[in-house]
């Protein structure tokens, strides 16, 4: 199998990298910064091959296809796990940093599934989304992020229905709190979170196991998929209020 991994040089992308690689994958990582894939490909070897490319960019996504071209890659899956996750609103609403949210995580993973559409439409193949709770939830401090991601999530229901008679696939994995690095604070909400924190292994496991599986919209870990059913009655405010001690 050959899958393409956004945001491969860190975090739940390494380790899905890592996890399909040994498994004997070939995998095709993209990120910002050459010299950060050039390491993963040193650690994992001749089945990871890389070009570096900024989903913020308009030119990103055709930098990625000419690579796979040139790399002869064909992608049987994308996965588009890349994302950034700065406070927008700490103290005031910053639009700029909203919008480099909104450039990365949704509307530069669209560009990418836009590009690469043909051939998968020709070839047969699946794209997965790698979104978050707050898709579901508004974040006071992450104006952009809960933006991008509840964009990215609906976008992908949305091709859902749209190709679901086609031979290409999109799901959706929503992720609760995972220990990577992206996030301040991390060794902090360890604390907090310890035992229901899951590790950015166990994050890329459940992607694996979404991309064997046959649904759509995916909630991981199960602990959180429990907990937004049973406060789905609370208005945004109660909810923000029992929940943002463990989230920042």
């Amino acid at each position: 199998m050959q899958t393409l991994v956004t945001g491969a040089t860190s975090g739940i992308g390494r380790a899905l990298a890592g996890l399909l690689t040994v498994r004997g994958d070939r995998v095709f990582g993209v990120a910002r910064k050459a010299e950060a894939l050039a390491d993963v490909q040193a650690q994992l070897g001749k089945n990871f091959s890389f070009v570096a490319a900024d989903l913020a960019s308009p030119e990103a996504a055709d930098t990625v296809v000419r690579a796979l071209a040139v790399a002869g890659f064909t992608p049987d899956a994308v996965v588009l796990n890349a994302g950034i996750y700065p406070h927008d609103s700490d103290k005031e609403f910053d639009a700029a940093v909203a919008a480099q949210v909104l450039a990365v995580n949704s509307t530069g993973a669209l560009a990418l599934v836009g590009a690469l559409l043909p051939q998968l439409l020709q070839r047969g193949g699946q794209f997965v989304a790698v979104s978050s709770l707050f898709a579901r939830r508004p974040d006071p401090l992450g104006v952009g992020y809960a933006a991008s991601k509840a964009a990215l999530t609906m976008a992908f229901r949305s091709l859902a229905l749209r190709y679901r008679n086609r031979s290409v696939r999109f799901k959706v994995i929503q992720f609760g709190p995972i220990a990577t690095e992206g996030f301040a604070g991390v060794e902090r909400r360890r604390v907090r979170f310890a035992p229901h924190l899951r590790t950015a292994g166990q994050a890329a496991a459940a992607i694996v196991r979404t991309m064997a599986g046959n649904r759509t919209v995916v909630t991981y870990p199960g602990l959180v998929a429990w907990a937004l059913r049973v406060t789905a009655f609370l208005p945004d405010p109660a909810f923000d209020a029992i929940t943002r001690p463990f989230r920042r």
